[in-house]
């Protein structure tokens, strides 16, 4: 029997921030399309290291900037879920940034868009959250759902693993850590949340 997953589950891209071997944090982001050209989604705090509303580097004991990420990303021609790595620079070595911001907000809403590059795209199966269907999510107080995530004292896996079965009501459904992922789940729906 074929296994029915929420279409949405396809657009995450899991990214691993790295100052250019060295690994920094691990995160997660979208693909957007507009034009025919292709965009990363992210937290502006992902790409820069720093606190939005502070300035202050995420890190206070080593005060990493990534200048790159490794995304893994769909693999076009192949079975959907095949992903691959993919590297791109975030930074160049001027310390120019490879990122949009919101032209007036700027990184308050701490949020990024990188454009992908057609050496990029030529081999990336794409799933934009923007061009999926948007039916409401059946989600009511007290409905029991399904978290899936990846705890952060693991090391990251391609997909999440299992966590637990949880009622709203009754469990805390989103752990304190800064880098948890949770995919929250009622029966036939799905969205991920990154807290």
């Amino acid at each position: 029997m074929p296994l029915a997953i929420d279409e949405f589950s396809l657009t995450t891209v899991p990214i691993d921030l790295r100052f250019n071997e060295q690994p920094i944090s691990s995160a997660t982001a979208f693909t957007w399309e507009r034009h025919d050209m292709h965009f990363l989604i992210t937290n502006w705090h992902n790409v820069s290291g720093r606190d939005p509303n502070t300035d202050e580097h995420i890190s206070k004991t080593t005060a990493a900037e990534p200048n790159m990420l490794s995304g893994l990303f769909n693999k076009k021609g192949t079975t959907l879920g095949h992903k691959h790595p993919v590297v791109i620079h975030v930074r160049q070595d001027s310390g120019e940034v490879a990122w949009l911001v919101h032209p007036t907000h700027k990184r308050k809403i701490d949020v990024v868009a990188i454009p992908l590059g057609s050496e990029l795209v030529s081999s990336i199966r794409f799933c934009p959250i923007n061009k999926m269907g948007s039916s409401d999510l059946l989600v009511k107080i007290g409905m029991d759902v399904s978290c899936w995530g990846t705890p952060s004292a693991l090391a990251r896996p391609a997909f999440p693993s299992g966590r637990k079965a949880a009622s709203p009501q009754s469990q805390t459904l989103f752990p304190t850590s800064k880098s948890t992922f949770l995919l929250i789940q009622p029966p036939g729906q799905g969205c991920l949340v990154h807290r």
